[in-house]
């Protein structure tokens, strides 16, 4: 049974879905992280604190993967213009789905290492 995550918050309220954010072959990335990574996680804390933030990470050597909560694509490319990496004028494919979760595994395996520890503390 596929359960499609979704809230309306008040009775009459737009549903919101998750939508998958792929960041994806950016070019120069590395210099990317060091010029914007405070700026960003600064805009990760600032999405975090709306509610609208479920989970960010690096993806490869190249990119990033967001699942972002909102009520239209609209919504989430609106969201985007406030993230660095994307309004950055470099080479880098974003692509936007809508997010249905089938089955929900280990999720305490998101949770490991010292290096996840570390980065969930810029978000407390």
């Amino acid at each position: 049974m596929a359960y499609l995550l979704h809230s309306t918050r008040l009775k009459g309220a737009a549903t919101t879905l998750i939508y998958a954010v792929l960041v994806d072959d950016i070019a120069q990335f590395a210099e990317l992280r060091a010029k914007y990574g405070n700026v960003r996680n600064e805009f990760l804390v600032a999405l975090r604190r709306q509610r609208r933030l479920l989970l960010e990470g690096t993806l490869g050597e190249r990119g990033c993967l967001m699942l972002i909560e909102a009520s239209s694509v609209e919504d989430v490319l609106g969201v985007l213009q406030s993230d660095p990496y994307i309004v950055e004028p470099i080479p880098s494919k974003v692509l936007i789905r809508s997010l249905e979760i089938n089955v929900l595994g280990n999720t305490g395996l998101l949770f490991r290492g010292k290096t996840w520890r570390k980065r969930l503390e810029l978000f407390r």
